[in-house]
């Protein structure tokens, strides 16, 4: 469930992400904010809504599975180019005169601003990082951008990118073992 409601956020904050959902090699759902290829498809919107249904149902105790699905589901994330999916789910894209690296947190906005406001990021640009809490699925869209006319700027983004990365999944999993040892 928790690759399901990341990817919901991050379709649905991103211009030009696709999510393709899928059983082994079979295709099951397109999610893109085009018309997209023939088959199954959904918006954005219509995904996250139904990420989000599956969500409350799981939460109520009721058993949820990917419908045609025989094991547990593929999530492809992919972006039109010349952006591209990172290691660890990183997406990079480009928005306009602006490159915008993303990535998710189950960790509620307001838990995520203190703890990447004290992480060490930088790469000598005047850096922004935002947290947009994306209350239908209960995930964090971590993001930032940098003007793309430095051509030093994808690498120091990924770089930029991959710490906040580590910074949230330590976060989660620190989270996760307190809740364990609760």
């Amino acid at each position: 469930m928790a690759e399901l409601r990341r990817s919901a956020a991050l379709v649905h904050a991103l211009p030009g992400m696709t999510v393709r959902i899928r059983d082994g090699a079979r295709l099951l759902l397109t999610v893109c904010w085009d018309a997209g290829p023939s088959g199954r498809h959904m918006s954005p919107c219509q995904y996250r809504g139904a990420v989000s249904w599956a969500l409350g149902q799981q939460r109520a105790g009721r058993p949820v599975r990917v419908v045609g699905c025989s094991a547990g589901p593929v999530i492809e994330c992919s972006v039109a180019a010349p952006g591209s999916v990172l290691a660890g789910g990183v997406v990079r894209s480009r928005v306009g005169q602006r490159v915008v690296w993303a990535t998710t947190a189950t960790l509620p906005a307001e838990g995520m601003v203190p703890l990447l406001e004290s992480a060490d990021v930088s790469c000598g640009a005047d850096l922004t990082v935002r947290v947009l809490w994306d209350d239908l699925v209960d995930v964090s869209v971590v993001h930032f951008d940098l003007d793309h006319s430095d051509p030093a700027v994808p690498g120091a983004g990924d770089r930029i990118a991959h710490d906040l990365l580590a910074t949230c999944s330590v976060a989660e999993l620190l989270v996760e073992l307190a809740e364990v040892d609760g």
